[in-house]
């Protein structure tokens, strides 16, 4: 995560500007570019400034990064406003990043929103939060900024995060928290010992996809549990998912990735342990 994302809070660093019809910009973060929560997150907000999310409420942001982020001046947010019915809206947003007057395509974000009705209609869960200390007894991690961690501990994939900041009372800016906050929550697979066979290059994870949930209405600023899991990896590619809990129990959302191991050209090639030299990520 940048430094300025480390200082600016929540609301500043999904700001985003209006710059001609279904079109916005916002700044880039840090040398490196944007991470991928930080691009979900505007992008929902622009989609979201296409409708009266009053009246229409996001239930689903599908990203799916088209390249990695890197140095730019701003980035691009198109909107395109492909669904409009009694019941469901869809909106896709094309980011790219412009840097001395030249575009690239970085990311694809497809929204959804539901129209909220009267009942709940059928009603269940089958996934339940495990037992987990109180967020306020747990060591807090990293630096202070828009969102706080707090783990159980090294090797535990479970903990409880929240926005710092208290945000207003619609199911968008809170979305938009989780849809940032899962860059801090999903782990990259660990590729220590493995090379891609091919180049003799160490591997290295990039983020191919990420969609996010929302199963029911939630507050971002109160702490939310989590729960990470490794589910499979092979052909150099790993997926993971995650859910998400209000400390009542509720299941508030869910979170899938696919991540693809590429070759690392950046650094020096070195050699695989020999168990591993077979075939990377084979397991």
């Amino acid at each position: 995560m940048s430094d300025q994302s480390e200082r600016a809070g929540f609301a500043d660093l999904v700001r985003i500007k209006e710059i001609g019809a279904d079109r916005w910009c916002a700044a880039t973060t840090g040398p490196g570019g944007p991470p991928l929560g930080l691009v979900g997150a505007r992008a929902l907000v622009a989609a979201g400034h296409t409708l009266d999310t009053d009246w229409r409420w996001v239930h689903s942001v599908h990203l799916s990064q088209a390249a990695e982020a890197g140095p730019a001046d701003q980035e691009c947010y198109l909107v395109d406003r492909t669904r409009d019915d009694e019941y469901l809206s869809t909106r896709v947003v094309r980011v790219g990043r412009d840097r001395a007057g030249e575009a690239a395509a970085l990311a694809t974000a497809t929204v959804s929103f539901q129209v909220p009705r009267r009942g709940t209609g059928p009603s269940y869960q089958a996934a339940q939060p495990a037992e987990l200390p109180d967020p306020h007894g747990l060591p807090r991690e990293g630096p202070v900024g828009p969102v706080e961690m707090r783990r159980l501990g090294p090797g535990r994939q479970r903990g409880w995060v929240r926005v710092t900041e208290e945000l207003p009372d619609r199911i968008l800016p809170h979305t938009a928290a989780l849809v940032y906050a899962a860059d801090l929550v999903l782990v990259a697979p660990d590729t220590e010992g493995y090379l891609d066979l091919d180049t003799g290059c160490r591997l290295r994870p990039v983020v191919v996809d990420r969609t996010l949930r929302v199963h029911r209405s939630f507050r971002a600023d109160d702490w939310v549990q989590y729960e990470h899991e490794s589910a499979s990896a092979a052909d150099y590619r790993a997926y993971a998912t995650a859910r998400f809990f209000s400390s009542m129990g509720r299941l508030i959302a869910s979170v899938s990735q696919e991540t693809a191991l590429v070759p690392d050209r950046s650094l020096p090639a070195g050699r695989p342990p020999r168990e591993a030299a077979r075939s990377a990520m084979s397991v």
